[in-house]
């Protein structure tokens, strides 16, 4: 029947996939990846595939996180879907936790707790793409209320990737999180450098110990989330 369908000129083209939910930093290099495909226009990446170059099996592994791109292949999707440096800085963290695999032989996870639950509710500082100069200092705050019944004692907001680069919002490795009880409601403030270069940036921060270790390894996989577009 597809085989008609074609013949005749009706177009059967298959809904794409959905991604995983992004764990590693190849994945949130997918995910965004595909975001700016779609708001560019392209409505898959075989459309994607005159503008840059790039074969369409590779974008597709690419959004897919199954393979990481190299420097070339990430200047060629910059200039085509005018991403801004959005996709440099994600790539600057996949080469970080390529780094931090071969040095400390992958990336650290505790199990999950029973009854253990963080629910996101507000941004009250620096919603996504507040225009930035280079180099500014801000203060990006969260607000988050523990869902579950374990009370959160000693934990920290550890970023993911590199915690700074010419394309990357700066932050330290961990942030104190306030103890705080189940029902609770708790604001995480940690300090920021927005990046040199002009353009657009983000930074991820994900529950951890005081070791690095992840708490919510199954859940939550892109953490909180800090986002800013910097203008001369």
């Amino acid at each position: 029947m597809v085989y008609l369908y074609q013949f005749l000129g009706v177009d059967m083209a298959r809904p794409e996939e959905a991604l995983p939910p992004p764990v590693t930093a190849s994945q949130r290099f997918g995910q965004v990846l595909r975001g700016l495909r779609h708001d560019a226009g392209f409505a898959s990446t075989a459309d994607l595939v005159s503008a840059t170059g790039l074969a369409r099996s590779t974008l597709t592994h690419f959004e897919r996180g199954r393979r990481a791109p190299s420097k070339l292949s990430v200047l060629a999707l910059e200039r085509a879907l005018n991403a801004r440096g959005i996709l440099f800085a994600l790539w600057e963290d996949i080469q970080f936790e390529k780094h931090e695999r071969v040095r400390f032989g992958g990336l650290g996870n505790i199990r999950s707790l029973d009854g253990d639950r963080s629910v996101f509710i507000a941004d009250v500082t620096i919603p996504d793409n507040t225009i930035m100069k280079p180099l500014q200092r801000f203060d990006k705050t969260w607000r988050i209320r523990n869902a579950g019944s374990v009370a959160w004692t000693g934990r920290y907001l550890r970023r993911l990737g590199a915690r700074a680069g010419v394309n990357l919002i700066t932050t330290p490795e961990l942030t104190p999180i306030p103890d705080t009880s189940p029902g609770e409601v708790v604001d995480i403030t940690v300090p920021c450098v927005a990046q040199f270069l002009e353009g657009s940036s983000r930074a991820n921060l994900k529950m951890s110990r005081s070791d690095g270790s992840y708490y919510f390894p199954d859940k939550y996989a892109q953490g909180l989330i800090v986002a800013v577009l910097v203008q001369a």
